[in-house]
This record gives structure tokens, sequence and C-alpha cells, in this order.
């Protein structure tokens, strides 16, 4: 089994949901949908072009009444991006190309207008920060616990549609970020019915089986289909430094390619997004190229 084909390539260039890199400077997330169509993407894919959501002007403030940055740049922004993934669903497979992760909050939001879905989340961080735990009040490291009803009510609960996927329908996968539980920076993601595969467990069990545990937990959990987030960050800081939280010891390309294609050839797969790339920090655009060549194979399973 595979994908519902055509690819439909929605580009959503949005820095919206992180802190400035450096004061005046914007952070450079919002060039790499284009980066990454030069890369290659949208040609190696064969995919239709769906155009892109533009986002409001970047603000690097924080809001006094929610305590987050961009709040309402990026609700308005996650409409446009609901409506574009929901048309995308109806005749193809939608890949929305950030950006940074708060573009996952449209796109949950789109999925839940039509079905319930679930959410394979690959990612170096588990990203269940809140106003209350967050240094930085950027919602790129809230996305998930957004989605699932934590963090503020004008983000997680936009027209009553608390939460845009359920807790128990959601896996993470690959992160590395949790060292220690007692002390853990977001421990609220303990307190939820998430399920996690580390990437020291999935290494345990290899890459592959630890995939399809992802997919069986949400087989069981009696979901649709599933979206699959992937930010670069879940990738190695030696492969893809271009990112604005570099650690060491994540996925290489072929673990990548790997966990991939059992998501997509599962035949639940219903769309998919890619997040946190930065071109600012690839001036060659050499790994640009070496990633859209790496998502390219994911996407041809054997």
């Amino acid at each position: 089994m595979t994908i519902k084909t055509p690819i439909h390539i929605i580009l959503a260039p949005s820095s919206l949901g992180l802190r400035p890199p450096a004061p005046d400077r914007i952070p450079g997330t919002y060039k790499a949908p284009d980066a990454l169509i030069n890369a290659g993407l949208l040609t190696k894919l064969n995919a239709v072009d769906a155009g892109r959501v533009e986002p409001r002007p970047y603000s690097p403030d924080i809001e006094p009444e929610t305590n987050v940055r961009n709040r309402r740049a990026i609700g308005l922004y996650s409409w446009f991006i609901a409506q574009k993934v929901t048309n995308a669903l109806e005749t193809g497979f939608p890949l929305l190309v950030g950006g940074d992760c708060s573009i996952l909050i449209g796109a949950m939001i789109g999925l839940k207008r039509a079905g319930r879905y679930g959410l394979i989340f690959m990612d170096g961080h588990t990203d269940f920060q809140t106003p209350e735990s967050s240094a930085s009040k950027a919602v790129a490291g809230m996305d998930l616990a957004i989605i699932t009803g934590y963090g503020a009510e004008l983000l997680t609960n936009m027209k009553d549609m608390k939460p845009y996927v359920r807790e128990s329908d959601v896996v993470i996968f690959g992160n590395r970020d949790i060292e220690d539980r007692e002390t853990y920076y977001a421990p609220l993601i303990f307190e939820t019915d998430i399920s996690m595969i580390t990437l020291d467990y999935a290494r345990q069990v290899s890459i592959e089986m630890a995939a399809m545990q992802a997919v069986e937990l949400l087989k069981q959990r009696g979901v649709t289909g599933f979206w699959i987030h992937l930010d670069a960050d879940v990738l190695d800081s030696a492969i893809m430094p271009a990112v604005d939280s570099v650690m060491p010891g994540g996925l290489s390309y072929a673990e990548m390619i790997a966990a991939l294609r059992v998501f997509l050839g599962s035949g639940m797969a219903v769309g998919m997004e890619i997040t946190i790339y930065d071109p600012d920090l690839d001036p060659d655009g050499s790994i640009a190229r070496a990633y859209v060549d790496a998502l390219v194979e994911a996407f041809h399973i054997p």
C-alpha cells in the first residue's frame, strides 16, 4: 500500500512560531519552502503546486494577554492552512512545506474538519511547552501541547474545536531530548495519554520495527488515518545543522527514510508537513539538496 496521489505541495513560509535569533533579525525558516522547491522537491516528487499561504509580518514581541509571540498572526494563519489542507485531502496527499512548527496547528484543524485523524510526530523534541514553562514564549516549542489542548486558550480552542487531535491519537517518534524525567523542562507531557517512541528505544528494536509499532498504536486507537510531522531537527546535527535547536545523535538519513517508508507505505498516512530547516544556516544550499534527495527517496516506497 502507499499514499493517495497526486502529492499536493502547499508552501507555508512562516517564522511566526520562533523567537528572533538576534535583535532585529527574523528567523530564516520562512525561506525554507522556496529553498526546498529550488532544490527539486516539487519536480522530483512529480507533485502538484497547490499554492502558498503567506503569513502576517513577523513580530518579536510577546503578547501580554497570552505570554506568546505572534499569537494573533498564528491564529489567523492556521485557518488559511487548515483550508488548504482540507481541500488537498479531497483529491490527493497534502505535503505542507514550512516554515516553523506552528504550522502544525493549521494542519490538525484541517484534519479535524475532515474526520478523526491521528498524528505521528517525528521531532527531536516533544514540543510540549506552555507559556508558563517556555523560556522563549515561541509557539514552535508548544505546538504539540497546543493541538492537544494545553496552553493559551486563544490558540488551543479556536472556534470551540479543542482539542484539534486527541492525546491518545498522537505518537511521538524519534525524540532525544529527555535525559531525566525528574528535571525535564516540559514535564506536562508525562501526564498525558500521548505515546512516545524515543530514538533510543527505536534503535534498540530497529527503526523499522519501531515505526511499525507507531502505526499499530494508531490503528488500535481507531483513527481514520494519520498526519506526519517531520521536524528537521529529528536528524543528527552532523547532517542537519541548519535548524534553530541543534542536537547531536539524531536520525541518519537512512534511518529517516526507513521510518518514513513504513509510515507512508502503511496505507494510513494522509498527509505530511516539513518544518524548521533554515536556509540562512545553509549558505551554499548543499544541506537542502541532501535533505530533498532523502525525502524523495522516502516517498519512493519499494
